[in-house]
């Protein structure tokens, strides 16, 4: 990802997760400042719901993170 950051100042990275925030190890969160926006939570087919927008079901978050 820094790499892409480097290369592509312009482009937003966004990233989808199974794992909530608060549940990233500290590799992963040290992925965090070269990510604009994070979808984080377990796609839920009982929650789901197309109407949602960059998400699959309603339990998960969108975290925006620098746009």
């Amino acid at each position: 990802m820094q790499r892409v950051k480097r290369e592509c100042p312009d482009k937003d990275i966004w990233v989808w997760t199974g794992y909530k925030l608060d549940e990233l190890d500290k590799q992963q969160r040290a992925m965090l400042p070269y990510i604009d926006v994070l979808i984080d939570g377990k796609f839920i087919q009982e929650q789901a719901d197309p109407s949602l927008v960059w998400r699959g079901s309603a339990n998960q978050i969108i975290h925006r993170f620098k746009l």
